[in-house]
């Protein structure tokens, strides 16, 4: 198989998550997690020995998306995030449970995958995150001093399972 020169374009992706249906449209940037191995330090009589740990630590994903005029796309994770959550009652957390059975197929949890495209805009790796769910969502600013419109971006993060490439 030929190496690929081409460099990867940061433009070149598409990203989705199953449970969301509002907020994918508006997703302006992804930060695909890091993934760490934690090191065991094995005592000797002389000096303590590294050896690899046995599971892999994943960072946080983190999605960075305008939020459209109705704040659709923000109350969809402000609804996941309650509902995990239960501040008010038990029956949030059942009702986000049930809903996400009835509407995806999904739970408590969801799928999610981001599509890498190639420097001509073609899907060339998926990258599929397992049970993701949103641990938090960003600030809203409102600022009526600004002279000219930027669109109000928001960030949410989210802890998954695991994450998988495949190439397309």
């Amino acid at each position: 198989m030929a190496m690929n020169k081409n460099m990867l374009s940061p433009v070149g992706f598409s990203f989705h998550i199953k449970k969301l249906p509002e907020f994918n449209f508006f997703v302006q940037n992804v930060t695909v997690p890091g993934v760490s191995f934690p090191v065991i330090e094995q005592p000797t009589p002389f000096k303590n020995v590294p050896r690899y740990g046995d599971h892999l630590v994943y960072g946080e994903l983190n999605v960075s998306f305008k939020v459209n005029e109705d704040l659709g796309n923000y109350i969809e994770i402000f609804n996941w995030l309650t509902g995990l959550s239960f501040p008010d009652s038990f029956d949030q957390y059942k009702d986000l449970a049930e809903e996400g059975k009835q509407l995806t197929g999904d739970g408590l949890e969801s799928d999610s995958y981001l599509m890498v495209l190639s420097s001509n805009m073609q899907p060339i790796i998926r990258i599929d995150f397992e049970d993701i769910f949103p641990v938090s969502l960003s600030d809203l600013i409102m600022d009526s001093r600004d002279t000219q419109i930027d669109y109000i971006e928001a960030t949410a993060s989210f802890r998954f399972l695991k994450y998988t490439f495949t190439p397309v």
